[in-house]
């Protein structure tokens, strides 16, 4: 399964298109949970990108907290202010901390490499390509979502 995630983020980095980047995010997303997060964050990041990127790190804290996981948590609002506040360079960095943190808890093999690659998209392209802000937050949700059950 690594080989596939990692195919499709060689191709992602390397399309121009901004709907065929859509659409590889898609089936990277389909690859570790239900593309429904993914699909209701495109359309809403799509048509206020700050706001909605914002809105979604902020229902990130409850799951942050279930998981025991405080700073996380408040990282995840620090993320979602700096969004909200137009600052997204601010923004991505606070997110690439907290996929780092996730990164270190027992997640998967699977999720842990499309955290990785959303880490070095993020590094790479910074805000300016959304997709691998949506899949952060998809990868992020489908880790809480683990670390719940647990």
């Amino acid at each position: 399964m690594h080989g596939s995630i990692a195919q499709l983020f060689d191709l992602l980095r390397q399309t121009r298109s901004e709907v065929s980047r859509g659409e590889i995010g898609l089936a990277i997303a389909r690859i570790i949970g239900d593309e429904k997060y993914y699909l209701q964050h495109w359309r809403s990041l799509h048509s206020d990108f700050n706001t909605s990127t914002a809105q979604a790190l902020l229902s990130l804290q409850k799951p942050a907290d279930r998981c025991g996981m405080v700073e996380l948590a408040e990282v995840a609002g620090a993320s979602a202010n700096s969004f909200a506040a137009g600052n997204v360079d601010s923004g991505v960095t606070t997110l690439i901390t907290m996929l780092n943190w996730l990164s270190e808890e027992p997640i998967g093999d699977t999720l842990n490499e499309m955290i990785q690659q959303c880490i070095s998209g993020l590094q790479e392209f910074g805000g300016s390509r959304s997709e691998y802000i949506l899949l952060s937050l998809h990868a992020l949700d489908v880790a809480f979502g683990q670390l719940e059950l647990e």
